[in-house]
Formats: structure tokens, C-alpha cells, sequence
């Protein structure tokens, strides 16, 4: 992938904690606390940045609208 990735401080802190597990300076017991989440979320989010980098630890929904937020057309209305 080219171009910029902008990152939350957690998607940072994700990124520093996992390449500190991978470097066996942290078991996934640790780097789950560390990032308050649970073993098994941790093990999720490990194997998705192993085969897909960096881009793995954004939000998946960045740029799409909310699931939760009124339509243009509401929007527009309470003009």
C-alpha cells in the first residue's frame, strides 16, 4: 500500500505492543492487559496484522458513514 496511514494513538500503541510481542518481550498475556483486551481478542487482532501490516490495526469503518446518524435527507430538513 502506498501513500499515508493515519493513525489513532490506540491503532499506535496496538502497532508498538505487538511488535514488542513479536520481539518476545511480551507473551500475549501481557500485551492483552497492556492493551486491555482480552487473550483471545489480542490473537485476532496478531493474526490480522501478521498477514496484513500496518493498514490491519485501522478502524475498519474510517471514512463511511455511521450506522447510527440521521439521513441527508433529515439533515437537510431541519434547515
Amino acid at each position: 500500500m502506498k501513500g499515508t496511514l493515519t493513525m489513532s494513538t490506540i491503532e499506535r500503541k496496538r502497532i508498538s505492543i505487538l511488535q514488542q510481542h513479536r520481539g518476545e518481550l511480551l507473551t500475549a498475556e501481557e500485551a492483552a492487559a497492556e492493551l486491555e483486551i482480552s487473550v483471545r481478542q489480542f490473537y485476532w487482532i496478531k493474526a490480522r496484522f501478521v498477514t496484513e501490516g500496518d493498514t490491519a490495526l485501522l478502524h475498519r469503518a474510517r471514512g463511511r458513514p455511521s450506522n447510527f446518524g440521521f439521513s441527508p435527507r433529515i439533515k437537510q430538513d431541519s434547515n
